[in-house]
């Protein structure tokens, strides 16, 4: 249900269904957040740009990163690349936490939209291994990418994250993002 409009729910109550995923979009304004400093990254990691040797790395990363959710956490190496021959994919865009053997643990891949109208920027993948959530990282990462995206011109930075992702969602709400737009999905629910 794009939006969860009252006819969505209407309905999904009449056919006895609930909430199943939930979907939020999230944005930052930065004319409201002008000011973002670095966050500090854990002791060892340094963060730089994508390498063309990076690729299986952060493929197999993202898969680890990313093991519970349906879509994400299937990607290929294929399809990464098919995602760099779009023409909003610069490498230049997609940040790289390593650790001190130059290792990936952790990635920021960010997307700028230009029109005539404004530039966009997207957290389009923030992804973190597990031996390395919970220590900073991320949000380290986040805040390199919005200052990255800034700096190309994104006033507004926009997000898509899992509902029940609360972690994620905190870490995001923590950074100014606010939910914007809410889309479910609906089905059987088991009952307690």
């Amino acid at each position: 249900a794009f939006g969860n409009l009252p006819g969505a729910r209407g309905l999904a109550r009449a056919l006895g269904l609930g909430v199943v995923r939930g979907l939020l979009i999230m944005t930052l304004d930065l004319a409201r957040h002008p000011r973002l400093d670095p966050v500090a990254l854990p002791e060892g990691l340094t963060i730089d740009r994508f390498r063309p040797e990076d690729l299986d790395r952060l493929v197999a990363l993202n898969s680890v990163a990313f093991a519970e959710h349906p879509e994400q956490g299937t990607l290929t190496a294929a399809d990464f690349t098919a995602r760099m021959t779009s023409d909003w994919h610069n490498d230049d865009d997609l940040l790289v936490a390593r650790d001190a053997t130059g290792s990936p643990v952790g990635f920021h891949w960010t997307k700028i939209v230009s029109s005539p109208q404004r530039t966009t920027g997207e957290v389009y993948v923030l992804a973190v291994h597990p031996d390395h959530a919970g220590m900073g990282t991320g949000r380290a990462l986040l805040a390199a990418g919005i200052i990255h995206m800034r700096s190309r011109g994104a006033p507004l930075i926009n997000l898509y994250v899992e509902a029940a992702n609360d972690r994620v969602v905190t870490m995001y709400r923590t950074a100014g993002f606010e939910v914007t737009h809410t889309d479910v999905a609906y089905g059987p629910v088991e009952e307690d």
